[in-house]
């Protein structure tokens, strides 16, 4: 007496697709390119390179600049916004 298990046969097909999932996505995976390697961490200090910014502001003096204008309502009402809260009482 052999007896058909239903269970037993799912249960064979999912290990099956597993195996057989993870050997093929082990395989493609392996086909991508060379990883590129890091960038190498430099021993000097980077932001010696900002000690002498300057921030030229001149273009806040820039006569196209003062002549914009605010178009509507200043500031803008966003009115009735967002959903209603579901959880309060």
């Amino acid at each position: 007496m052999t007896q058909n298990n239903p269970k037993l046969f799912v249960a064979l097909i999912v290990v099956v697709g597993i195996a057989i999932g993870y050997f093929y996505y082990s395989q493609t995976l392996k086909l991508a390119g060379p990883e590129i390697p890091p960038s190498p961490i430099s021993n000097q200090d980077d932001l010696k390179t900002f000690k002498d910014l300057s921030i030229n502001f001149g273009l806040l003096d820039d006569p196209l600049y003062r002549n914009l204008k605010v178009v509507g309502e200043m500031p803008v009402n966003p009115g009735f916004t967002g959903k209603k809260d579901i959880f309060a009482q």
